[in-house]
C-alpha cells in the first residue's frame, strides 16, 4: 500500500478527541442523595451495563469515522488482484518529438523512427481499458483508444520546423488529467535537442512524468541558416548574405526563380560563423523568389533556405526644406547606396507644404503654431486625417525602431471612417500612418523628424526604416517580406488582400488569423490581383544545431515535478506498468466512513429515546 498525500494522516490525531471525552465521562463525582429520587437507583443499576456498552460503541464508531477520513485524505492505493485481472486502467499521453531534428539519420534510420518504435512498444503494453493519446511537437492530440493511437502514430512525419515540445508536454498533461479520474501519466519521447528545451517547462501537478531520451551524442550536421537580400529591395542589383552551420567550409549555390525556371546567380563556399556577401544582378523585375542550397547530408530539411526580393528601378525622391535636415541626410545616404534616385516621384515634405498629386511622405510641423496650416493643406489634398492636440511623450513600439523616445507629437484624428494602416505607434497610439486618396498614396508622421521632437533621426535604425517605408508604402504599391517559421499563426498585412500559396489558388483571408504553410518556401501576397509582397517560410536557425541533453537534463526542466527516467524498454515498462495493479482506496474508505456515520446516528437516536 502507498499514499499519494501522506501528510493528511496527521488528521488521524483527531481520533483522540472522542476517546478523551469518553474517559472524562468516567471520572468519579460527589453524589448527593435526595430522598425523593431514591426509587430511581434500582433502575439505574439495572441499565448501567447497557449504557456503558452503548457509550463504548459510540466512542469506537466516532474514532473509526475520524480514522477513515484521515485515511481517505491521504489518498491510499494498494494492489488488488481481484479487479480487472490485477490491473487498473490509466490515462496515458505519449509525447512524440517529431521536430525537424528527429529526421536526422542515425545508425541507419531516422531518430523519429526509433522514437516511433518505442511508442509502439508502449502501446503494446497498454490494456483495453486504458485511454491513450499521441501528442506531437506541434501540440496536435490524436487517439483516445489504443487503435486510434496506433493509427495516429503510424501517420507521424517530421515537422519542417522546431514545433514546441514544451507546449506539447503541457497539452499532454492536461489531456491525461481530464480522463475521468484515471491516473494520468505522460511519457516524453525526445531526441533531447538542447535548443528545443531552452528553459524550464511549467507542467501541471498530479501527473506522473517519464522521459525517454537516446542519451547519445548527436551526429554532425550542415545547414543554411541565413540567406538575406540586402537591401530588401534591389534597384536593380543587390547583395545576398549567406551563413551556414557546419564544422568545415561548405560549398553553396544561389538561385533566383525568374519566370518558372531557377537561374543560378551565385556559387562559392562559406566558412561557418563568417557570413559571406555576394553581389547579384537579376535579369527579371518585380517580386522574385530565390534560394540558397548546399549538398544534402543526414538531415536534408535545413540544406535549403529561401528568400524573396523586389527588383526594379530605384524610386525617384525629392526632399523639401519642411521635412528637415535629418530627412535630407537620410535620403542622401540612400542615394549613395542606390536605394533611391533624385527626382520628383516621391516627395518628402512638411505637412503644411503638401499640394498637388503623387505619393508624399509628410511630417508634422516642429511648432504648434503651424498645425492649423498643416490641417488646411491636408484637407486640400483630400487626406482624411488631421493633427490634433499635443500628446504626452512616449516611446516607439516597433522593435525595428529600438524604442526611440518621442518627446513631441500630435494626436492623429480621422475625419472619416477611412481604414488605418499604422506604420509606427507610440505606446499603442498611431504615430505614423499610411493611406491612399484620389491624389495618390501618403504617409503622415505625427512628429517633426528632428531630435527636439524624437530621438529616431539620430538612431541607426532611422535610415533603414525610412527606406522601407518609402519603398513599401509609396513606391509603386510594393509591400514587404514577412519571414516566418513553418506553421506560424499570423494575420494578413494591411497592404495585401490575399495570399497565393504555391500550388494553390489565391486565398482571400481578410483580418482573420491564419496558419502559415507547413513546408518551407516562398508565397506571394497580392492586392487587387497584383503581387505586393512575399511570405517566406524557413526552418528556424536553431533547428540546425543538433547538440543534445541527456534524459536527466530534460527531466530537470519539467518544473519541480518528480520525473522518471528510462533509457531502455525494461525501465520504461517497469515505470509505466509495474504499478498498474494498484487501485485507489479513497472511495472504499469514504464509503466505510459513511456506514460508520450511519451506525453512529442510529445509536445516538436509540440512546436519546432510551433517556427520554
Amino acid at each position: 500500500m502507498s499514499f499519494l498525500a501522506p501528510l493528511w494522516m496527521l488528521l488521524a490525531g483527531a481520533a483522540a478527541v472522542p476517546l478523551l471525552l469518553h474517559l472524562l465521562r468516567r471520572r468519579s463525582r460527589v453524589r448527593a442523595e435526595f430522598p425523593a429520587a431514591r426509587y430511581l437507583a434500582r433502575a439505574e443499576r439495572e441499565h448501567s451495563r447497557s449504557l456503558r456498552l452503548r457509550n463504548l460503541l459510540l466512542m469506537l464508531l466516532r474514532v473509526g469515522i475520524l480514522l477513515l477520513l484521515a485515511f481517505a485524505a491521504a489518498r491510499p492505493a494498494a494492489r488488488w488482484s481481484g479487479w480487472t485481472g490485477g490491473r487498473s486502467p490509466v490515462a496515458l499521453a505519449v509525447v512524440v518529438d517529431n521536430s525537424l531534428s528527429t529526421s536526422v539519420v542515425e545508425n541507419g534510420q531516422p531518430v523519429l523512427a526509433s522514437l516511433r518504435d518505442t511508442a509502439q512498444s508502449i502501446l503494446a503494453g497498454a490494456g483495453e481499458l486504458d485511454r491513450v493519446w499521441i501528442v506531437t511537437a506541434d501540440g496536435r492530440v490524436q487517439g483516445g483508444s489504443i487503435a486510434s493511437a496506433r493509427t495516429a502514430l503510424a501517420a507521424i512525419r517530421p515537422l519542417a520546423g522546431a514545433g514546441d515540445i514544451g507546449g506539447a508536454v503541457r497539452v499532454a498533461a492536461v489531456t491525461a488529467s481530464g480522463a475521468g479520474g484515471l491516473p494520468p501519466r505522460v511519457v516524453v519521447l525526445t531526441d533531447g535537442q538542447r535548443t528545443a528545451w531552452p528553459s524550464r517547462v511549467e507542467v501541471p501537478g498530479g501527473v506522473e512524468y517519464m522521459v525517454v531520451a537516446p542519451g547519445s551524442a548527436a551526429p554532425p550536421n550542415r545547414g543554411v541558416v541565413a540567406a538575406t537580400p540586402r537591401p530588401a529591395w534591389w534597384t536593380p542589383r543587390g547583395i545576398l548574405t549567406i551563413a551556414v552551420h557546419a564544422e568545415d567550409t561548405v560549398a553553396f549555390r544561389g538561385a533566383l526563380l525568374e519566370g518558372s525556371v531557377p537561374r543560378t546567380v551565385a556559387r562559392g563556399s562559406v566558412v561557418p560563423g563568417v557570413p559571406q556577401s555576394i553581389r547579384v544582378a537579376p535579369t527579371d523585375t518585380g517580386w522574385i523568389a530565390g534560394h540558397v542550397e548546399i549538398d544534402p547530408d543526414e538531415m536534408p530539411g535545413d540544406d535549403t533556405r529561401y528568400f524573396a526580393v523586389w527588383v526594379g528601378e530605384a524610386p525617384r525622391v525629392m526632399v523639401t526644406a519642411g521635412a528637415g535636415p535629418f530627412v535630407r541626410s537620410a535620403v542622401d545616404v540612400m542615394k549613395e547606396e542606390g536605394r533611391v534616385a533624385e527626382g520628383t516621384g516621391i516627395r518628402l515634405m512638411g505637412a503644411h507644404e503638401v499640394e498637388g498629386s503623387g505619393p508624399v511622405f509628410l511630417t508634422a510641423p516642429a511648432h504648434p503654431s503651424q498645425v492649423g496650416a498643416a490641417n488646411q493643406a491636408l484637407a486640400r489634398r483630400g487626406i482624411p486625417w488631421r493633427l490634433g492636440d499635443a500628446r504626452p511623450p512616449g516611446r516607439l513600439s516597433e522593435a525595428a525602431l529600438g524604442g526611440a523616445e518621442v518627446r513631441q507629437r500630435f494626436a492623429l484624428v480621422a475625419t472619416s471612417a477611412a481604414p488605418i494602416d499604422t506604420v509606427a505607434s507610440v505606446d499603442g497610439e498611431p504615430w505614423a500612418i499610411a493611406g491612399t486618396t484620389a491624389a495618390g498614396r501618403f504617409v503622415l508622421v505625427a512628429s517633426a523628424l528632428v531630435p527636439e521632437a524624437t530621438a529616431l533621426p539620430v538612431r541607426a535604425g532611422f535610415v533603414p526604416w525610412l527606406s522601407a517605408t518609402l519603398l513599401a508604402r509609396l513606391a509603386g504599391g510594393r509591400g514587404d517580406v514577412l519571414n516566418v517559421s513553418p506553421g506560424a499563426v499570423m494575420r494578413m498585412p494591411p497592404w495585401a488582400d490575399s495570399l497565393l500559396v504555391e500550388g494553390e489558388e489565391a486565398r482571400a483571408i481578410g483580418d482573420a488569423e491564419f496558419v502559415a504553410p507547413a513546408a518551407p518556401g516562398v508565397h506571394f501576397f497580392s492586392r487587387d490581383g497584383r503581387r505586393v509582397g512575399a511570405l517566406v517560410v524557413n526552418v528556424e536557425e536553431s533547428e540546425s544545431v543538433l547538440a543534445r541533453m541527456d534524459g536527466s537534463e530534460v527531466a530537470g526542466l519539467l518544473g519541480d515535478r518528480q520525473v522518471r527516467l528510462a533509457h531502455d524498454e525494461p525501465r520504461w515498462r517497469d515505470a509505466l506498468f509495474a504499478g498498474r495493479g494498484t487501485r485507489s482506496l479513497v472511495v472504499p474508505a469514504l464509503m466505510a466512513a459513511l456506514v460508520l456515520l450511519t451506525l453512529e446516528l442510529a445509536a445516538t437516536s436509540i440512546r436519546a429515546r432510551g433517556v427520554a
